[in-house]
């Protein structure tokens, strides 16, 4: 995925937002931080704060890396590149030592993917490195008119129960959304893994997803649209990876 480093002292964020209160051990502010993240086939974005743009054509599959500025109450704007075309107008507060980031996702009002709209989904990234040999890892399903998907880990192309980790059951489209324990991590041992999403449905093998997990990486996969077309099996994934080390 291709990666659009943005350098401002400003930051922005949605009407939509999961955010707490954060202090460092002395009590006073630390930055904040945000990144943008475009899952919406055929479409670039431009980013304002306070009428300023920020983040100019922010093209689909594509992110930038955190910006970071003072806690505060913020505006944003997000148009579609080259247009006055306004698609989110918002203002919320961003809190102290949080990361944030800010998926940019396809509105599907009328049971289709509707050019003219995007939706929101705002989550925060805070969480600490695991330890030696382990990872973290989420998952987000930013696909539309996919089945409910269920999320089974193997090690080695091992298919056995005991052999499996079931961390994820009956994900569809934007459900973080209405439910925070969504968003959470679940830890496991770092190794070369097969990631299979089968239709909670029918049971059915819909992909696997090879993958090497780091230790002390921390991971988020989501399901992404093709562009085009639609359907259980035309989804793309990607899969982002925080700095190991750190909170994040």
């Amino acid at each position: 995925m291709k990666q659009f480093f943005v350098r401002i002292g400003i930051l922005v964020t949605a009407v939509v937002g999961m955010v707490a209160c954060s202090k460092n051990d002395n009590d006073q502010p630390g930055p904040t931080h945000m990144r943008w993240v475009n899952v919406v086939p055929n479409l670039s974005f431009d980013i304002y704060s306070n009428g300023t743009l920020i983040v100019p054509k922010l093209p689909f599959d594509s992110l930038t890396s955190y910006a970071s500025g003072l806690p505060s109450f913020y505006n944003l704007q997000i148009a579609k590149y080259g247009t006055s075309d306004t698609l989110v107008n918002g203002r919320q507060q961003l809190q102290s030592g949080l990361y944030y980031s800010m998926f940019l996702l396809p509105d599907t009002t009328g049971g289709q993917i509707n050019a003219n709209k995007v939706t929101i989904a705002t989550v925060t990234e805070n969480t600490f490195a695991p330890s030696v040999d382990t990872c973290k890892i989420r998952f987000f399903n930013f696909a539309p008119y996919t089945p409910p998907i269920d999320v089974v880990i193997s090690k080695d192309g091992r298919t056995r129960p005991s052999d499996t980790l079931r961390p994820f059951s009956r994900r569809i489209y934007n459900d973080q959304s209405v439910s925070s324990s969504y968003t959470t991590y679940y830890q496991m041992f770092a190794s070369n893994l097969k990631i299979n999403l089968y239709n909670d449905i029918d049971s059915s093998l819909i992909r696997t997803i090879p993958w090497t997990f780091d230790s002390r990486g921390v991971y988020t996969i989501y399901l992404k649209p093709v562009p085009g077309k639609s359907g259980k099996d035309t989804f793309d994934f990607s899969v982002l990876k925080s700095t190991t080390g750190i909170q994040l």
